[in-house]
C-alpha cells in the first residue's frame, strides 16, 4: 500500500468539498481527512519534541511548503 498526504487551502469552508467515508479520489480511496490545520498542529506537536527531532521535521516541513508554493 502506497500512502500520499496533500495538504488544499481553500478561502473559507463553504469552497471546500463535502467528504465521506471510503470516497473515491484521484483514483485512490480517501481513508483519512481532517478539518482544521494539521501543519499548524504539527507545529504545536514538535514543541514537545526533542530539539533534534523538532529540527528534522522542521527541515521536512520547510521543504513540503516549498514543493507546494
Amino acid at each position: 500500500m502506497y500512502r500520499q498526504t496533500f495538504v488544499i487551502e481553500y478561502p473559507d469552508a463553504s469552497h471546500a468539498p463535502a467528504v465521506g467515508a471510503d470516497m473515491q479520489m484521484l483514483g485512490g480511496k480517501l481513508i483519512a481527512c481532517q478539518f482544521d490545520d494539521a501543519l499548524e498542529e504539527l507545529e504545536s506537536l514538535l514543541e514537545c519534541c526533542d530539539s533534534e527531532t523538532a529540527r528534522r521535521a522542521r527541515e521536512l516541513r520547510a521543504k513540503m511548503r516549498t514543493a507546494r508554493a
